[in-house]
């Protein structure tokens, strides 16, 4: 295996491909595609939906031949399969070689494939160092509901690693002089368990709204980190009464690169505490869609 380290100008370099859960591709992302292919962890995968509705998320490399099973290389999907575009072995999503043209499958041809977990629609998968099971588990769906807007995603790459993203949420001061936030305090204590740590903390932030008036928000917020792919943030702004939620799922992408997808949900608001510049003239429906674009762009 690959033992080469990131150095991103410190003192011991790190390994650029941390054991952990990685986010993949939405659900809907996945059907409106057919075949989604990225790089991820240094290694080209696809991902697809079987006809069973189950996410197969395995390496881009057709056991057979070697062939790349992306669909800009001619990849593609079949009632459900995997078809690599060489000689037209079909797999399952188990991984499995079910079918050929020419002969029987042979039952020792499979794709690596990688165990998956999906939380609210988003896919997520299991990086072990030299092929290791799962080590821990990702947390169980948050509460849903018709009050929740759907998610709402923005995705950022740039040098980096996924230990830095995750140090972030015991870095108070980052809050005040990169996101704008005004007095930051932490409640309470942080807490590590195993791969989990949990953090909480108060802040102001002022925004223009509209781009015109500006509306300062006082928000509680509680984080939890996973590894060092997925980190939740449940967010309670206290004058309105607004819950939204941020998800910070950071994976590495080739060694150099980082991949940042922010995805939130906002709740529904029947009656803020106070007014909001604009939302009052919206039904009610449309307020937490609005709110989690303005949210997650910022």
């Amino acid at each position: 295996m690959d033992t080469d380290r990131t150095d991103l100008g410190g003192s011991v370099p790190l390994f650029p491909f941390p054991e952990g859960w990685y986010f993949v591709a939405s659900r809907k992302s996945i059907l409106e595609t057919g075949l989604i292919q990225k790089t991820w962890l240094g290694q080209e995968i696809v991902a697809w939906c079987g006809s069973d509705e189950n996410v197969c998320v395995a390496q881009a490399v057709c056991p057979h031949l070697g062939a790349d099973l992306a669909p800009a290389a001619g990849g593609r999907v079949r009632d459900g399969r995997l078809v690599c575009p060489f000689h037209g072995f079909e797999y399952d999503v188990s991984g499995q070689c079910v079918a050929t043209p020419f002969a029987p499958p042979p039952r020792a041809t499979t794709l690596r494939v990688f165990e998956t977990r999906e939380l609210l629609g988003m896919v997520f998968a299991w990086w072990g160092i030299d092929g290791r099971p799962p080590q821990w588990r990702l947390p169980a769906d948050p509460p849903s509901g018709p009050d929740w807007s759907g998610l709402e995603f923005r995705t950022v790459r740039f040098p980096g690693h996924p230990q830095d993203i995750a140090e972030n949420s015991v870095d108070l001061a980052h809050l005040r002089y990169v996101h704008g936030y005004d007095n930051v305090k932490q409640v309470g204590q942080t807490s590590v368990d195993g791969a989990v740590l949990e953090t909480c903390f108060d802040f102001r932030r002022t925004r223009r709204i509209a781009g015109i008036v500006k509306v300062v928000f006082d928000v509680a917020a509680v984080t939890r980190i996973f590894g060092l792919g997925y980190s939740y943030v449940e967010v309670r702004e206290r004058s309105i009464g607004m819950d939204t939620r941020l998800w910070v799922l950071t994976a590495p992408v080739d060694g150099r690169l980082v991949e940042i997808v922010l995805a939130g949900q906002a709740r529904e608001m029947r009656r803020p505490k106070r007014p909001i510049v604009g939302l009052r003239f919206l039904p009610v429906s449309f307020r937490a869609p609005l709110m989690n674009k303005i949210i997650i762009s910022a």
